[in-house]
Order: structure tokens, then sequence, then C-alpha cells
């Protein structure tokens, strides 16, 4: 099942990505790179996806994300 997984997650015609709490990616596929313009994930990991968001995203990622205790 976790070949299926990853497979499905590298061969995806979506870009996805995964983040921590403050934002740093920890995980890019390739479509996600490519819409980004980068080469590999390792141009993207450890960066914050704050980086990428216009300042209306911004605005609205600050709106939904739970506050914290």
């Amino acid at each position: 099942m976790q070949y299926f997984f990853n497979a499905l997650l590298h061969s995806s015609v979506f870009g996805l990505f995964i983040h921590q709490e403050n934002g740093q990616i920890v995980f890019a596929n390739k479509r996600f790179c490519d819409i980004l313009g980068f080469e590999s994930e390792s141009g993207l990991i450890v960066k914050s996806i704050f980086k990428f968001l216009t300042e209306e995203e911004k605005k609205i990622e600050s709106n939904i994300m739970p506050p914290k205790i």
C-alpha cells in the first residue's frame, strides 16, 4: 500500500506538498516543483510556503489557521 501511495504522490498531475504549521515545506512532488519553477524537491524543502503566497492569500491563510495555544 505504501508503494502505491508513493507512486500516486510522485506521478500526480497535481502539484502536491506538505508543510508544517510554521509553513516550512517538508514534501513537494515533481509537479509542484514544476509549477513554482524548481528543478527538484531539494530546492523547496525548508522554504516557507508563505514565501509563495500573495498578500491577499496570506490574509486568507491567517483567517483560517487555528490560533496557537
